[in-house]
């Protein structure tokens, strides 16, 4: 993994607090271009963080501070149904870490003198004395009075900071509602789409047919790996797992698998390019990097996901992209799947005004 080097601060430059929420890893990698960003313009920036999220992140930017935040550790339920009972269960959990996670902010603020606090998704990372920014996709949560009550506590929760960033284009070609607050008192700043891949096109005779990238919380993670090693059981062409987690496999896999449990940038460039097929969630970040190839994506949604679940219906919808029920995998056809490509056109602020000038001289004049 290529190192990332600190950058000298200049005179204008400020010190950032960067903290990531460690769910899976798309908070992690969708992170990275902008703390580059940051460094690129001569800032001093730390960053915070927990798990996997925390140790992917040391390896990607090894010069740079680090500081502990406490675990979410959230689980999900084994089943679609018992999701929302679990997460109620889990709040008073949830919320003592939210508290902790306010007390070490506080306690580094005095210590370091940070300037600024760039929080994604972490929701007790801010101060009132500094900037605080919320990086977010989801400004509304779908599905019910349930998604409701989500979203009211949610956004209760982001009023606590200055602005929100948005990883998304201002016609919300990726998230759709979800990055819709009408009648928001926040500045928000749509970023467009964040991905740490480059863009890049596909091999046209790819060596790997499918490509699995799981990622997620527990016990889904573990469940979804299991059955897709059960559906895939019959492939004699070459499969690359990505894990996800450091946890231990607990089996031996065929001859024709190559496993691994974390593997990003160029080197998971490399093999997405090289892949027939690209098994994943419908994670808002995994979805983000999809968009840097012309690739044939699988996308399965976490049950009880209200968010993955509206994302894959959206794009199955408006890119025909091949989305899969967990419970029904092994209906599938495996060894020789119908996948289209995924290729969302988002218009540049350019591309827009090109088009709006088009329309006006066209139109009749009023002479």
């Amino acid at each position: 993994m290529k190192e990332e080097n600190k950058e000298t601060p200049n005179k204008s430059s400020k010190k950032i607090l960067y903290c990531v929420l460690n769910w899976g890893l798309g908070h992690a990698t969708r992170s990275i271009p902008v703390i580059k960003k940051q460094l690129k313009k001569g800032h001093t920036v730390h960053i915070a963080s927990d798990g996997m999220a925390l140790i992917f992140l040391k390896k990607k930017f090894p010069k740079l501070e680090f500081h502990d935040l406490p675990a979410y550790d959230i689980q999900y339920g084994a089943t679609e149904k018992s999701m929302w009972w679990t997460l109620f269960k889990q709040l008073p959990k949830i919320q003592r870490s939210i508290r902790l996670e306010k007390k070490i902010i506080d306690e580094l603020v005095d210590k370091h003198h940070f300037e600024r606090i760039i929080s994604d998704n972490r929701l007790g990372c801010y101060h009132p004395e500094i900037e605080s920014i919320y990086l977010t996709h989801q400004l509304k949560i779908p599905e019910g009075l349930q998604g409701k009550i989500a979203t009211y506590f949610h956004r209760k929760a982001i009023r606590k900071f200055d602005k929100v960033w948005v990883p998304d284009d201002k016609q919300h070609t990726l998230s759709g509602v979800l990055s819709k607050w009408k009648g928001a008192k926040k500045p928000i700043k749509f970023l467009g789409p964040l991905s740490h891949l480059k863009k890049a096109q596909p091999s046209e005779n790819p060596e790997i047919k499918y490509l699995l990238l799981l990622s997620g919380p527990e016990p889904q993670r573990t469940l979804l790996e299991e059955k897709l090693i059960d559906c895939l059981d019959n492939i004699t062409e070459k499969i690359v797992l990505v894990r996800g987690t450091n946890r231990l496999l607990g089996k031996t896999l065929p001859s024709n698998w190559e496993v691994h449990d974390m593997i990003l940038g160029d080197p998971l460039q490399k093999l997405i390019c090289n892949s027939a097929y690209i098994v994943s969630r419908s994670g808002y970040s995994s979805i983000m990097d999809f968009t840097q190839f012309g690739i044939r994506p699988i996308l399965i949604p976490t049950p009880g996901q209200p968010e993955q679940k509206y994302l894959a219906l959206r794009l199955r919808r408006k890119y025909r992209t091949k989305i899969l029920r967990q419970k029904y995998l092994e209906k599938f056809n495996w060894s020789n799947p119908y996948v289209p490509k995924f290729q969302p056109i988002f218009a540049s602020h350019d591309t827009r005004n090109r088009v709006q000038r088009k329309a006006s001289s066209k139109a009749p004049s009023g002479d």
